[in-house]
Parts: C-alpha cells; structure tokens; sequence
C-alpha cells in the first residue's frame, strides 16, 4: 500500500492492527483514489487487456513499474481494435 501512495496511485489510505484467532490482521482502508490511480484501473480492468498484460510481461510484472504496466496495457488495448 505504501508503494501506491508514494507511487500517488492512491492517496488517504489509513490502516489498523486486529488481533484475530490466526494472528494480527491489517486491515486498510482506501478512502480517495487519484487520477494517475484511475488511469491505471481503466487501463486494466477488461480482462482481456489484462490478461494480454500478464502474459506479455511474465515473471516481470511484479518489478516492473505501475508506468510499464498502464503502457503495455494501453497497447493490448490497441492490438485489439
């Protein structure tokens, strides 16, 4: 969560602790999601575009930026019209 706040993907995240039977649990909660955040949600949010996405960017998807994902999303986008 803290990577997509400075990453300003969303803003006033607050989060707290419960003690659970299983262990301490975080609980958060995302009160406003910035425009660079919503850009990057319309970007993926047909399954299609991201399924393209993953299987374009394999075992890299979870070091590459939020900029290269909302890129090759956009052009998934475009491959399909």
């Amino acid at each position: 969560m803290e990577m997509l706040v400075k990453a300003g993907l969303l803003a006033k995240v607050t989060n707290k602790s419960v003690t659970a039977p299983i262990g301490t649990i975080l609980q958060y909660q995302i009160n406003s999601v910035p425009w660079a955040g919503q850009e990057l949600l319309d970007s993926i949010s047909d399954d299609d575009v991201w399924s393209k996405t993953k299987e374009y960017l394999g075992d890299k998807l979870g070091s590459v930026s939020f900029a290269v994902i909302k890129s090759v999303a956009a052009e998934a986008v475009m491959d399909m019209l």
